[in-house]
């Protein structure tokens, strides 16, 4: 900040500047831009951060320059056989969407038309200081990062995205299979979903809605009576949402 002094103003700055607020430039930039590679990001805020901790400017303990950042529409973390010290991801996604970053020297996020960048830096001083989670998402649609930069101990890692598919119901097995006339058909839904559950005979036509409508999240049964139907096999049909799982079953007269 042109202070002559290094300290959290200067990390407060820095921030700003890369969450899209007022943006450093001339000298402030070339000070900013600790690692010389042009582009004022998290991995010049870890350095700033450990040179006002802890006077320390050396990257000897970076360990691994790999990490993973995994996400689903529930939270996002990241894993890397090395030290996390400091994160940086912009996320695009709709109107219904949240955030809760987890605590740290800094947590900082900034939203401009459905974008959102975040910044997660440790202190670095111990090894639970290690970042592993990042933030807690609520939200009613999709949503995807762009874009990640990972630092170690002022070292950027090289670093992969991977999305994260939440299974979002668990259809039980029916139970008793074979059957006669009865069997009970069991779902957990991780979320309030559309449900439909419709049973199909072998030769692929439709003979029974067992349920359709909007469920809240929880378990639901039902017992399926066939007794009006010829023995034979059955497929259970459970559709959630845009997913679908098949069983099949054997009636027994």
């Amino acid at each position: 900040n042109g202070d002559g002094v290094t300290n959290v103003v200067d990390v407060v700055r820095m921030v700003t500047h890369v969450l899209g607020g007022d943006q450093l430039g001339g000298i402030g930039f070339c000070q900013g831009n600790l690692n010389g590679d042009d582009v004022i990001n998290v991995v010049d805020i870890v350095t700033i951060v450990n040179m006002i901790l802890n006077g320390r400017t050396d990257t000897s303990d970076s360990g691994s320059n790999s990490a993973t950042i995994e996400y689903s529409d529930t939270k996002i973390s990241i894993e890397s056989d090395g030290y996390v010290q400091g994160v940086q991801l912009t996320i695009s996604h709709c109107d219904d969407f949240s955030i809760d970053l987890n605590d740290a020297y800094v947590s900082e996020y900034s939203t401009t038309d459905m974008e959102t960048t975040l910044i997660l830096v440790s202190q670095g001083l111990t090894a639970d200081q290690n970042i592993t989670d990042i933030a807690e998402i609520s939200t009613s649609c999709d949503f995807t990062i762009t874009d990640a930069v990972v630092s170690g101990r002022g070292v950027e890692y090289d670093t992969t995205i991977d999305q994260v598919e939440r299974k979002r119901f668990t259809v039980k097995p029916a139970y008793p299979n074979p059957f006669n006339p009865t069997t009970n058909i069991n779902l957990v839904l991780e979320n309030d979903a559309q449900v439909s559950v419709q049973i199909y005979n072998i030769a692929g036509q439709l003979v029974d809605v067992i349920a359709d409508g909007l469920y809240n999240l929880g378990s639901h049964h039902w017992t399926w009576n066939a007794e009006n139907l010829a023995s034979g096999v059955y497929f259970v049909k459970t559709q959630v949402g845009s997913e679908v799982h098949t069983d099949k079953i054997m009636l027994l007269k």
